[in-house]
């Protein structure tokens, strides 16, 4: 099962004060036999052909700063603005670490965009420039999972091995458990499944049932002596893992308004956001219900600390295209931004409600209850993201902290020294020891 890993160097952190912040691997071979496993990307809307500003020339400082950028095109769906800038960025910083941080999100957005042999040169890049471990074992599932797909379990099964090795979550035995099936190893297949089944077993996820009836299905025809995992069942598991993802940025009112949109964006992910409000602008007197060009407005306004004008434009957003989720995600992390936290709970909801498997939106919304003052309803929240991400650090960060809260001792103390163990940023990892001090004598 491939997974979505947290982009930690791009997501905007919330600060909840007095209690926590939100706002070198083994080397590998970098040559294979084997090609990536071959997958056309999807078509995406013709757009119209625009004499974009040049990019400015960076110094390294500069260029680095434009990351965190990138998250304004992941959250409006458009993958291929997200991946300009990451070409930008690679063209201009001087920093391994960061490159290889860089070719891993821009492997997660050619997943999204279903390009699977552009996500697994990315993650082999990445990797080869030494990934950071939490994000390496993610790699390598993906990869692993990746090449099963395209029926080359034996090049899959190294990546299998090794991620497991790092982090034996759900979706890593279930990853390793189909390259074992497809090479005839029924029993350790059958033992992954079942241990990945273990773990689904307490998911309320419609997505994670259907998945656990699925394999559940395949480990009684294996002990039973039969293949379940035909050619057209993987046929079939590749199409649900190619999303194509890609946000129309195309006005209905033609190529004037569209060719404003892009011009904004160009500006807006080399940081001048001044002009890329005024470029969006323009696209929307051309075309007063160009939603993408009111979503992309409000984030520039964000950057400009606009926050009035950015809640406008998210909550035309809403109205003039009521399935963007992140729109209310926005509005979340503004009203958290201005302290009205009862709004944005409310607004997260609605975030979810949309898309219930955004993990992130769960996260934010624990955040916005700590700040209600409401422990139990963010621990439901942090108990949700944990079902399918057992090792973040941060998360399990959160819940320790819920659960001091609830006076839940034992588990605090387990959550907190799993988060340490895990890795925490420093600041994080301050208040977890100081936390974990006070527990151990018997202080909440």
């Amino acid at each position: 099962m491939t997974q979505l890993c947290p982009n930690r160097i791009i997501r905007l952190l919330i600060v909840l004060v007095a209690v926590l912040a939100l706002a070198a691997c083994a080397p590998i071979q970098t040559e294979m036999e084997s090609g990536p496993p071959a997958a056309p990307p999807p078509a995406e809307a013709p757009l119209p052909q625009v004499q974009l500003p040049p990019v400015p020339e960076f110094s390294p400082a500069e260029c680095n700063a434009l990351l965190p950028i990138a998250s304004d095109f992941t959250r409006a769906d458009d993958y291929a603005g997200a991946i300009e800038l990451f070409d930008i960025v690679l063209g201009c910083t001087d920093s391994d670490d960061l490159k290889a941080g860089i070719y891993f999100m821009r492997a997660e957005s050619n997943m999204q965009r279903g390009d699977w042999t552009a996500a697994v040169d990315d993650y082999r890049q990445a990797l080869a420039l030494g990934l950071e471990a939490a994000d390496a074992a993610g790699a390598r599932n993906n990869i692993c999972w990746f090449y099963a797909l395209d029926g080359q379990a034996e090049v899959a099964l190294p990546f299998c091995e090794q991620a497991v090795a790092a982090s034996p979550t759900s979706s890593y035995l279930d990853s390793r458990g189909l390259a074992y099936a497809l090479l005839g190893r029924s029993e350790d297949a059958v033992a992954d499944f079942e241990a990945a089944l273990v773990d689904w077993a307490a998911s309320e996820s419609p997505e994670i049932q259907a998945i656990a009836a699925q394999r559940q299905g395949w480990v009684d025809a294996l002990r039973a002596g039969e293949a379940p995992i035909t050619p057209l069942v993987l046929a079939e598991l590749r199409a649900e893992d190619a999303p194509g993802v890609q946000v129309n940025l195309a006005s209905a009112a033609g190529e004037a308004a569209t060719e404003q949109l892009l011009t904004g964006r160009r500006y807006h992910m080399t940081g001048g956001f001044d002009r890329a409000v005024e470029a969006y602008s323009q696209a929307i007197e051309l075309d007063p219900n160009y939603a993408p060009a009111y979503f992309y407005r409000g984030l520039a306004n964000i950057w400009l600390e606009e926050w009035r004008d950015a809640l406008a434009d998210m909550q035309q957003v809403a109205l003039l295209d009521p399935a963007q989720p992140f729109a209310h995600h926005v509005s979340g992390l503004i009203y958290m931004r201005q302290e009205d936290y009862a709004e944005a709970v409310a607004a997260y909801g609605s975030a979810i409600e949309l898309r219930p498997d955004q993990l992130s939106f769960r996260a934010d919304r624990a955040a916005a209850y700590f700040a209600l003052g409401e422990p139990a309803d963010a621990l439901d929240d942090l108990d949700a993201v944990l079902l399918v991400q057992p090792d973040s650090a941060e998360i399990l960060f959160m819940r320790g902290v819920a659960h001091r809260a609830l006076e839940n001792r034992g588990q605090a103390i387990s959550d907190l020294e799993r988060a340490l163990e895990l890795g925490l940023p420093a600041a994080l990892q301050q208040q977890a020891e100081a936390a974990l001090r006070q527990l151990r004598e018997g202080f909440f």
